[in-house]
């Protein structure tokens, strides 16, 4: 009996333990945009259309993403995130926009179009 009791006990730690494990992987996942990133290029279709080094600031919390241009504020929007689909949706009208690459230094945004209709910004993370 003991040893039962025993071998539950030790089932019970382990499956609990690897629960909260998947827990804080997901809230990693889900806070990774955390940060400020730092416009570099925008893209239309598959060229450089504007080098804008600099020109736009977005610095990401859990719930809100506030928006700088050339130093000035622009705005703050609420916005969720879905790891799964790497979409990104804000409270305001700007639709949904796709994470095309999300690392520790770098991400690509896009409006989810292909070829000529592509519109993409990459963005460097500074903090």
């Amino acid at each position: 009996m003991r040893k039962i009791f025993a071998i539950l006990l030790v089932s019970l730690t382990v499956l609990t333990s690897c629960s909260k494990d998947d827990n804080e992987e997901n809230t990693k996942e889900s806070n990774f945009l955390i940060g400020k990133w730092e416009s570099k290029e925008d893209y239309i279709g598959d060229e450089v259309s504007y080098d804008i080094d600099g020109e736009f600031i977005h610095t990401y919390t859990a719930t809100t993403v506030t928006s700088e241009q050339d130093g000035e504020f622009r705005a703050t929007y609420d916005y969720t995130f879905d790891p799964q689909t790497m979409e990104l949706n804000t409270d305001e009208n700007e639709g949904v926009v796709f994470i095309e690459k999300l690392s520790n230094d770098k991400m690509i945004n896009h409006n989810g179009k292909e070829g000529e209709e592509y519109r993409g910004t990459l963005f460097h993370r500074i903090n």
